[in-house]
């Protein structure tokens, strides 16, 4: 075998072996398109949303949204929420935010963005970011939090654990203000 022959051997084989690369590579790339394009067929968009939470017959909680898409079965992400609170079936508060993960099957959710909650009395929470534990009626924040009561009254704080109604009410860090 001379020399010219060997050299053509070899070249032959880097080019086989080019060949086998190419296919393992091109094929595990389509793999991957594949399983992301799967993945993205699971996301459902829901236009104009609506939840209704009742018990026992009465309004417990209603959250609506024009824009919702659900990436799981139990967690649906909403766009400008509104959530209306209720207790024995009368209107207590409301809650609107940016954004919300809500929790179809337990009722809790984190609202992220300019969160504000307007009680009945005129007394308004805001904040960063709410939480909402549905089986214990509660609302936490451990964010930065401004409480404004009709009275002229102003709380600041740098967190609050609170019920629906603000009756008994927790606050880390707080000033007040008495204009």
């Amino acid at each position: 075998m001379n020399y010219v022959q060997l050299n053509k051997k070899v070249y032959n084989l880097y080019y086989i072996l080019f060949f086998i690369l190419y296919l393992l590579f091109s094929s595990c790339k389509h793999n991957k398109l594949a399983q992301i394009s799967k993945l993205d067929s699971h996301v459902q968009i829901l236009k104009n949303f609506k939840l209704i939470s009742t018990n026992k017959g009465n309004l417990r909680i209603v959250v609506e949204s024009t824009l919702a898409s659900c990436h799981t079965s139990d967690i649906i992400h909403l766009e400008h929420p509104v959530v209306l609170f209720y207790i024995d079936g009368k209107y207590i508060a409301s809650l609107t935010s940016s954004q919300m993960a809500l929790n179809t099957k337990t009722y809790d959710f984190q609202s992220y963005g300019q969160c504000t909650l307007k009680l009945v009395d005129k007394t308004t929470l805001t904040t960063k970011q709410l939480i909402y534990n549905a089986s214990k009626g509660l609302i936490y924040s451990y964010n930065n939090i401004i409480i404004s009561a009709p009275n002229n009254i102003v709380i600041y704080g740098t967190s609050i654990q609170t019920d629906i109604q603000m009756k008994n009410i927790t606050i880390q860090g707080y000033k007040l203000l008495i204009v």
